[in-house]
């Protein structure tokens, strides 16, 4: 698990880095480079993908972004 910390932009519709990153990691997953991404926003304990995250890695429960719609980050499940 990797977490990329590159911020949202200040359009309020997400910055170049944002945007182009989680572009980026779509590709990269649908090459097989990464397990998958999770976007700050969608890592919660009632997505499956974080559900299943959370199993392999239990220490994951306590990391503050979690549950917190932060969406300047994003986590990566690396194979």
């Amino acid at each position: 698990m990797l977490k990329i910390i590159h911020g949202y932009g200040s359009t309020g519709k997400g910055g170049a880095l944002c945007t182009g990153l989680q572009k980026s990691f779509g590709l990269r997953k649908k090459e097989g480079v990464i397990k998958d991404s999770i976007p700050g926003e969608d890592f919660t304990i009632f997505n499956n993908t974080v559900l299943s995250l959370l199993e392999a890695v239990p220490e994951l429960r306590g990391d503050p972004d979690l549950n917190a719609t932060n969406e300047g980050v994003t986590v990566l499940w690396l194979k």
